[in-house]
């Protein structure tokens, strides 16, 4: 069973569910956008409803709004939170095993940046010419809760859909 912990993440940003009912697969969608008791309610009562949700493996798929990868848009905001610019990205390259991601970028100086996203760790790690650098780690959780990825294995559990099974 979901409880309000896995969920309350979501709810700033529309959570949005699946409704599901009498043998049909697909009967239509709601968007959660705040607590109220009907929607408590309908949260508490997720047999036939399910919400949508990307796996943590889209985050380095151009999934997002104009083929945007995630991964790469998350390391934006960590450059521009040193720099207080978004850079160009030149180049990149994506490693994964594990669900847990390396991305390897150049921006438009050829400044090497390694952004990491360690799922047995749950934190990310970014580096700039080989340098650590102090990175928002509750801003980027917000980043993955506002673009609704699965966070907590709920997927996995059967208890949210992969909104890629829909499309």
């Amino acid at each position: 069973m979901i409880t309000l912990k896995e969920i309350a993440g979501y709810l700033p940003y529309g959570l949005k569910v699946i409704y599901t009912g009498n043998g049909k697969p697909f009967k239509g969608t709601k968007r959660i956008e705040e607590l109220t008791i009907q929607n408590l309610e309908l949260m508490l009562f997720l047999n036939k409803r399910a919400p949508l949700f990307h796996p943590l493996s889209d985050l380095i798929k151009p999934c997002l709004d104009g083929g945007k990868i995630p991964i790469v848009e998350m390391l934006k905001i960590c450059y521009k939170n040193i720099y207080n610019y978004y850079p160009e990205i030149k180049c990149t390259s994506f490693f994964g095993e594990d669900l847990s991601f390396e991305v390897i970028a150049y921006d438009e100086d050829r400044e090497r940046m390694l952004f990491i996203w360690d799922v047995h760790m749950t934190s990310f790690a970014f580096c700039v010419n080989g340098n650590a650098m102090f990175i928002n780690q509750l801003q980027l959780f917000d980043w993955l809760y506002e673009h609704h990825f699965d966070l907590h294995n709920l997927i996995g559990e059967n208890l949210a859909i992969d909104i890629n099974s829909i499309k």
